[in-house]
């Protein structure tokens, strides 16, 4: 049955359709969802079965007020300083929170949405503080690289066919740039 036509549901107010499907997809089972709404269990499970809980709900916009030219003469209050990570420190601590309320709740769904949501805090704080380094690693330039590259020239210099071999077959690939290497540079 399409959203809204015959589901108890979805004719619902809005802010109390968008609690409903919002508990429902984090996993709150239909019966605790139906008591505390005041909802009938089937009508819940119907509307959960339709599949309804997972369709986007539609959301007001309150109408903007173009600003008037008065406002515009206001003075604008500087932008306070935001400690990035202790916004970050913030938010992963309520993230935590609630992922250890799931957790004695036994609900691992929720638990697992929590863990999904925390990771990219997790993941900004640890680039901040340096612990993850981002980037591509040029090769060419490491030293490790530069000395076995010489000892495999200096070794095929008693194999003059082979070095040419290699040095023809190296001269035809392309790095990752698509740019040719010169194989003896």
């Amino acid at each position: 049955m399409p959203e809204g036509q015959g589901c108890t549901i979805c004719s619902l107010p809005a802010e109390v359709l968008v609690q409903v499907n919002q508990k429902l997809r984090s996993g709150i089972g239909q019966t605790p969802v139906a008591r505390d709404y005041g909802l009938s269990r089937d009508a819940v499970g119907r509307h959960w079965r339709a599949g309804h809980h997972k369709e986007l709900q539609p959301v007001e916009i309150p109408e903007i007020q173009k600003p008037s030219i008065e406002s515009k003469k206001t003075e604008i209050a500087p932008v306070q300083h935001v400690d990035v990570l202790q916004a970050i420190a913030t938010a992963t601590r309520h993230i935590e929170s609630i992922l250890g309320e799931y957790k004695k709740l036994g609900n691992t769904k929720g638990a697992l949405e929590a863990g999904r949501v925390l990771k990219p805090f997790l993941e900004l704080q640890a680039k901040i503080e340096g612990l993850i380094k981002e980037g591509q690693v040029n090769i060419l330039v490491n030293p490790q690289w530069t000395s076995t590259k010489a000892a495999i020239m200096r070794a095929l210099e008693r194999y003059p066919d082979a070095r040419q071999a290699v040095l023809d077959e190296l001269s035809g690939m392309r790095t990752v740039e698509g740019e040719y290497e010169d194989a003896e540079g």
